[in-house]
């Protein structure tokens, strides 16, 4: 598992602070599949500081770069949309199975774009606050940017690419042998050196 996250963690870096990377592709990330796969794969002292160590480190590199302080009130946003995500991965834990973890991927993707969009239309003046705004933040976005469901769309990409990754490096890994498993749940000792009962 540690290789497969570190794997991911480079990626995140990588993709997160890649400048000029065109205004229609914005929200092909992999910091969500990073929360999600940690949550559900990763030992439980790495499940959530390995992402979150993450996300505040390369948030504060693109806040700066945009002029802006490491920490904004955006970035609490972001911080609660990628927690909904972290709980979704924890759920799976006792059970990963691949078509859960892709059904857990898209509810993340779904619930980030209603919970950052839903913010930007409290916060923005662009937007009237009515449902009519709100549809506005949802569907079209402000103009001059690119339309909102442009950026649902990459985010859905990024965030079921970048976990099929994780799930790949996962599937790579030697899995221990059925003795090691049985050695590790019971906590019995090696045979090969334990005192034989019948001596």
């Amino acid at each position: 598992m540690i290789p497969a996250a570190l794997i991911l963690i480079i990626t995140v870096v990588a993709f997160r602070l890649i400048p000029g990377i065109p205004a229609e592709w914005q929200n092909f990330s992999p910091m969500a599949a990073i929360f999600l796969c940690s949550a559900t794969y990763l030992p439980k002292r790495l499940a959530l500081t390995v992402p979150l160590i993450t996300f505040l480190i390369t948030d504060a590199i693109l806040n700066s770069r945009n002029g802006l302080p490491p920490i904004t009130p955006f970035t609490a946003v972001l911080a609660l949309a990628f927690g909904l995500t972290f709980a979704l991965g924890w759920s799976l834990r006792t059970n990963p199975k691949a078509l859960r973890v892709f059904s857990a991927t898209i509810a993340a993707s779904l619930a980030f774009y209603l919970i950052t969009n839903t913010a930007a239309w409290l916060g923005s003046p662009a937007y009237t606050k009515n449902v009519a705004g709100w549809w506005q933040a949802l569907t079209t976005g402000t103009p001059g940017f690119p339309p909102t469901l442009l950026f649902l769309r990459n985010t859905l990409l990024g965030d079921l690419t970048f976990t099929a990754l994780f799930v790949a490096c996962t599937a790579w890994l030697p899995r221990p042998s059925l003795k090691t498993q049985n050695r590790l749940t019971t906590h019995d000792p090696d045979p090969t050196t334990a005192p034989s009962s019948h001596s």
